[in-house]
């Protein structure tokens, strides 16, 4: 069972993006020239994708090659939930029956004393919610990259865009010689 504690932090980290994703929404909308509208896909309709089906963004966004990270992480962590999880029931199972003294016939955990039986099962019981926490961690990185890549469609990037450096190098001559080196960007 995950304690409340982890819910508590999921439940404000889940409110801050969202609080974060609809404010950054609102004070872009407010200023024209800051903003210019998204052709094919609103940041919003974007995030919300993403939140309700990870990957589903960034296939809004067209950025398919990030799916693979996506899905390989959350397996990732799913995988190491049910492997966490199925151990800590093993040795739960095994640390009450140990305790009632109600031990099965053939007995696996023979070799375990109560000590480490009790330590092996919060381990596992640690280790579960760790990955249930970085499952939503993993979760919400990905609502917040969808998010971001949404936002930065809207740049004007083409030719007409330059940027060019001018080194100089400046020196004085007399009884106080000095070398001067400036660098000076352009944008064109």
């Amino acid at each position: 069972m995950i304690s409340i504690e982890y819910w508590k932090l999921l439940g404000k980290s889940l409110l801050f993006v969202f609080i974060l994703t609809f404010f950054t929404n609102w004070v872009c909308a407010q200023n024209d020239t800051l903003i210019h509208k998204p052709r094919f896909n609103s940041i919003q309709k974007t995030t919300l994708y993403s939140a309700i089906l990870p990957g589903l963004g960034q296939i809004n966004n067209k950025k398919y090659w990030k799916l693979p990270i996506i899905y390989g992480l959350l397996g990732y962590t799913a995988y190491n939930v049910v492997q966490s999880n199925t151990s800590y029931l093993l040795f739960k199972d095994a640390y009450t029956n140990k305790i009632n003294n109600t031990l099965p016939t053939p007995d696996p955990y023979s070799g375990f004393s109560t000590a480490s039986l009790k330590a092996n099962r919060d381990y596992n019981r640690k280790n579960r919610d760790l990955f249930i926490l970085f499952t939503f961690v993993i979760w919400g990185l990905n609502v917040v990259d969808a998010h971001v890549d949404a936002h930065l469609q809207q740049f004007n990037i083409n030719d007409n865009l330059s940027l060019s450096l001018d080194p100089q190098l400046q020196s004085s001559f007399g009884q106080n010689s000095t070398s001067l080196v400036s660098l000076k960007l352009k944008l064109k």
